[in-house]
């Protein structure tokens, strides 16, 4: 049985010892950022990789604690990442304003969020956004205003999961703000949702009418071009 010692170098490199019970030989796995340096005591090896790739046979415990290791770091970092964009983002979202008819400082953000990582990036910080502040009228109607800017399918699957909280929210701001990005993805999928929304409103439900009204219309010609 081998003994085996995890020893933190610095925040870029951990190097763990394993040492053989019946030799005098050590071994040590030294982990930086992508790769492993594998040497001993008598000479340095190869530089391998640390993307593994499918083998038939059993990675073993070390190989094993290794995968795990890195996996949890790449977590660690995505997580730390994150909580940077949402706390970014929301300071922009405070300042957002209603009456603001041109492209926000938040919905430029929000572009650049995505452009510079990726949607599932941008899902994950306008999801905890949505939980955190969703008694903030103002930050969740410029989420909506920012998701204008993508088509539905870019968004999908969290982009209509969020679009159901948005449209049944107490404020009528917020409902006002989620009709105006259904009628913008103009989605005949998402006709059910708004035919079954009510408020007691006059000018939000004539709104809402409206636009089922036009959805139904699309669905109309997009059957007859089929």
């Amino acid at each position: 049985m081998n003994d085996i010692y995890l020893l933190e170098k610095n925040e870029n490199e951990t190097e763990i010892k394993f040492e053989h019970k019946e030799t005098s030989s050590k071994e040590f796995y030294v982990l930086l950022r992508n790769y492993f340096f594998l040497s001993d005591s008598n000479e340095e090896k190869t530089l391998v990789s640390s993307t593994f790739k499918p083998r038939k046979h059993e990675f073993s415990p070390i190989e094993k604690y290794l995968i795990e290791y890195k996996a949890k770091i790449e977590q660690e970092k995505i997580e730390q990442l994150i909580d940077k964009l949402v706390w970014e983002l929301v300071v922009e979202l405070k300042y957002f304003s209603l009456d603001d008819s041109g492209i926000s400082s938040a919905e430029r953000k929000i572009l650049d969020i995505e452009e510079k990582y990726s949607f599932r990036i941008l899902g994950e910080v306008l999801q905890t956004i949505y939980v955190k502040y969703n008694d903030f009228p103002n930050i969740l109607a410029g989420i909506c205003k920012g998701l204008e800017r993508f088509d539905l399918d870019e968004v999908l699957p969290w982009g209509p999961t969020m679009l159901s909280g948005l449209l049944v929210h107490k404020s009528e701001v917020v409902k006002e703000y989620a009709v105006s990005l259904v009628e913008n993805w103009s989605d005949v999928t998402l006709l059910p949702i708004l035919r079954n929304l009510e408020c007691p409103s006059l000018w939000l439900q004539e709104y809402i009418s409206d636009v089922v009204k036009y959805l139904e219309e699309c669905d109309v010609l997009h059957k007859e071009a089929i």
